[in-house]
C-alpha cells in the first residue's frame, strides 16, 4: 500500500479540463518534486489532495483511505499539510501566536496553550524565526512570512507536507537559506514532501523524484536527471525537440 495514490485524476472547471487522467504515487519518507509551467496543473492538483477542491473523475488515497470529497480540516486532521502560494499570515497576531494556531487545530488539537506555544517555538528555531516569535507577522519580509507559511503547517504535526512555490520571489540567499532550513525539517522530522516550485535548482536538489506536468497531463517521471533530460520535457519547456 503507497502512502500517497493519485489514481486517473481529472479536474474541470466548466470547459476548461486543469487536470487529465494523472496518476502517481508517494511513498512514505519521500521527496517529489511537481514540475511544469503555469497553467500546467500543480497548484490544483495540490488543492485537490487538501479538499479545498473535488475530482471531477479518478481517486486519491492517503494510506489506503480515500479522501477525495472531505473538508480540508477534515484532511488535515489526517495528517496532510500544505502550504499557499499567496501568503496570507493573521497579520495582526504575532508570528508565535500564528503557528500556536495551528498546533491547536491540527492532528494532535493540543490542549493546552503551554504545550502548543513549546511546538510553535521549536518549529520557529527550526525555521530561523525564533527571535521574531513575539513581532506581528505582518512585519516580516517576503521570506520571514514565506518561513512563517511552513511553520503554521508543520504546526499541525504533518505526514505529508505539500510547499507551494515556498521560494517563489527570494533572493539567491534566501532560496540557499530555505533550502537548509527545510533539510534541517526533514532531517528533524518523518515527513514526506511533495513539493511545487519554478526555481528549478532548488526543485532537482530538493527532489528525489520529479513528476513533470503539461497541460494537465503528466509527461514525464523519474529522477531529476532523467527528468532534465527527457525529450518530451525539453520540448514542453523549449518549445522544440533537442
Amino acid at each position: 500500500m503507497s502512502f500517497l495514490t493519485i489514481r486517473d485524476v481529472s479536474k474541470s472547471f466548466g470547459g476548461l479540463q486543469a487536470l487529465r487522467n494523472v496518476s502517481f504515487e508517494v511513498e512514505p519518507s519521500e521527496v517529489v518534486g511537481l514540475m511544469g509551467a503555469n497553467g500546467a496543473g500543480k497548484t490544483t492538483l495540490f488543492s485537490l489532495i487538501a479538499g479545498h477542491a473535488r475530482p471531477s473523475a479518478g481517486s486519491i488515497l492517503f494510506k489506503g483511505r480515500a479522501i477525495s470529497g472531505l473538508r480540508p480540516d477534515q484532511i488535515c486532521r489526517l495528517g496532510i499539510a500544505r502550504t499557499f502560494q499567496i501568503v496570507r499570515p493573521f497579520a495582526n497576531m504575532s508570528v508565535l501566536d500564528n503557528v500556536i494556531v495551528g498546533a491547536l487545530y491540527g492532528v494532535r488539537q493540543e490542549r493546552s496553550r503551554a504545550q502548543a506555544a513549546a511546538r510553535a517555538m521549536a518549529i520557529l528555531t527550526d525555521l530561523g524565526l525564533a527571535e521574531r516569535a513575539d513581532d506581528l507577522a505582518s512585519s516580516l519580509t517576503l521570506s520571514g512570512q514565506k518561513r512563517l507559511e511552513i511553520a503554521r503547517a508543520l504546526a499541525t504535526a504533518p505526514e505529508l507536507l505539500m510547499l507551494d512555490e515556498v521560494m517563489a520571489g527570494l533572493t539567491a540567499t534566501e532560496v540557499a537559506e530555505m533550502l537548509a532550513a527545510i533539510q534541517r525539517i526533514k532531517d528533524r522530522m518523518p515527513l514526506t514532501i511533495l513539493v511545487v516550485e519554478h526555481v528549478m535548482q532548488a526543485l532537482m536538489q530538493l527532489s528525489e523524484r520529479v513528476i513533470v506536468l503539461h497541460h494537465g497531463e503528466m509527461i514525464a517521471h523519474g529522477t531529476p536527471r532523467e527528468v532534465a533530460i527527457d525529450p518530451r520535457v525539453i520540448t514542453a519547456y523549449l518549445g522544440q525537440p533537442p
